[in-house]
């Protein structure tokens, strides 16, 4: 018999952590609308979702050492309350400078989401079921980046850009309404908290060489997705074409593709050993991509040249990511928090820096955007081996 707390409803933290990634791809099909009506270059406006990444990087490591401290409840409903408060400042904001500080101010909440719903199911899943529960929940992740892009073109053509953010504060008071009503699922709270012991564990997971490899692994792969996610509405809407309230109808085979893939692990996760899997979904990732850049050398730039080869990469990460994260956060029991928080602040300091630099290179042909994916693709390969080396190759709780 199982003394792990009883885990709170899939669904719950499914929509939770889908709070963080609906409020990135919801506002990229308006980006173009954003720039004209607050009279703003299309750079500066990429530019909030850069700052929307990078500040869910750096809180995911603030709110994973408080959440081992004070349990996982209390900083969510805090990250939640202050996401409202910064989707309030960006439904008014009267210049883009106004919109940069709500962009802020969302990601310091929603980072909250994403690092506790991942805790919370390591605090509540035995080593046997993990795997397979981080599958499904990356397919339920799945459909926020699906769904939402659809959902802002479409809000963006009827209402207005500002609409969305009306959608996303009525997302939030829901999700703050539920997760006032959940019980606490850490056991055993840590007992020291400072700046101190912050650097310390964070040095501490860092210089473990499985954590570190896995953490550059999805690191790596987090910043060719978000490159592509803040260029792709862009290449799609500005350079081919394509009506901002249609650009969803494309982007969906990104999240369709991560989905597929999850729903492969569930089936994959009990006969294949976890370097097994990652081993050959990196390796998959690499020749798509630079089939992908063969493409865009013969062709030129296309929808079926960006989006079919993304779509099969999204699919091989719905393979390697769920394990990964479900491997590295386990590492030390002690530190789940600390570890979800730190694996997410490595994630997404690289999405943030893929939307950096991707807005400082990319002149609207698309050759930047497929280069320093091929850069990332082939950077995942030594990060794979060195989070591999040592690693048991017996599937997921069949034993250490």
């Amino acid at each position: 018999m199982s003394d792990l707390p009883k885990p709170p409803p899939l669904l719950f933290l499914v929509l939770l952590s889908a709070l963080m990634l609906g409020s990135v791809h919801i506002v990229a099909p308006a980006m173009p609308a954003i720039a004209r009506d607050l009279h703003a270059n299309i750079s500066v406006v990429q530019w909030t979702m850069t700052v929307y990444v990078a500040t869910v990087a750096v809180g995911q490591l603030i709110y994973g050492q408080l959440s081992d401290r004070f349990g996982r409840k209390p900083p969510l409903l805090f990250g939640l309350a202050l996401f409202m408060v910064g989707t309030v400042v960006c439904w008014l904001a009267p210049s883009a400078a106004i919109l940069l500080v709500g962009r802020f101010l969302q990601g310091a909440g929603a980072c909250a989401c994403t690092v506790l719903s991942r805790a919370m199911l390591r605090d509540t899943y035995p080593a046997e079921r993990i795997t397979v529960a981080m599958a499904y929940f990356g397919m339920g992740m799945g459909l926020a980046p699906a769904v939402s892009p659809l959902l802002g073109g479409f809000i963006d053509v009827q209402f207005g850009w500002r609409a969305s953010f009306i959608f996303l504060l009525v997302f939030a008071v829901v999700m703050l309404a539920v997760a006032s009503r959940q019980k606490e699922t850490l056991r055993s709270r840590s007992e020291v908290l400072g700046i101190g012991i912050f650097f310390a564990n964070f040095g501490r997971l860092m210089g473990m060489p499985r954590f570190a490899g896995y953490s550059v692994l999805w690191g790596v792969q987090t910043l060719l997705f978000f490159a592509f996610a803040a260029t792709a509405p862009v290449l799609a809407i500005q350079t081919l074409g394509v009506r901002s309230d249609l650009y969803g109808l494309f982007y969906i085979a990104i999240p369709a593709g991560y989905m597929v893939g999850n729903f492969a692990l569930t089936r994959l996760a009990r006969r294949c050993a976890p370097p097994q899997l990652m081993f050959w979904s990196t390796f998959g990732i690499v020749a798509v991509i630079l089939l992908m850049a063969l493409l865009f050398v013969v062709n030129g730039l296309s929808l079926a040249g960006l989006f079919v080869p993304m779509g099969l990469v999204c699919c091989l990460q719905g393979v390697l990511v769920p394990q990964l994260q479900a491997v590295a956060v386990g590492l030390n029991p002690k530190m789940i928090g600390v570890a979800s928080g730190t694996l997410g602040f490595v994630q997404m300091s690289a999405g943030g820096l893929g939307t950096f630099i991707i807005s400082l290179i990319e002149t609207g042909t698309g050759a930047a955007l497929v280069w320093l994916i091929v850069v990332s693709a082939l950077a995942a390969v030594p990060a794979m081996w060195i989070g591999n080396n040592g690693l048991s190759l017996k599937p997921m709780g069949q034993g250490a």
